[in-house]
């Protein structure tokens, strides 16, 4: 499977599983985001400060959800 489609199947995850947040995000699709090829250098960590942030209080959940698919979005389509 390309990244095209891995990303598309993990935002329809996302979706249809009704996460609340990236924990509850992370159980489901967590395996397929980490399949991801050509993440950008400097994002490379992004996903534990996502966790960090939510934890820590700075990101709500809804927050936090949102910043992990903005992650998943803005890796490349092709590696």
């Amino acid at each position: 499977m390309n990244n095209f489609k891995r990303k598309e199947y993990i935002l329809a995850r996302i979706a249809g599983d009704s996460c609340k947040d990236v924990f509850s995000a992370l159980k489901v699709v967590g395996v397929d985001i980490e399949t991801l090829e050509g993440v950008p250098f400097g994002q490379r960590n992004k996903i534990t400060q996502i966790c960090e942030d939510y934890m820590d209080g700075v990101l709500s959940a809804e927050d936090s959800l949102f910043e992990l698919i903005e992650f998943v979005m803005a890796v490349p389509d092709k590696p």
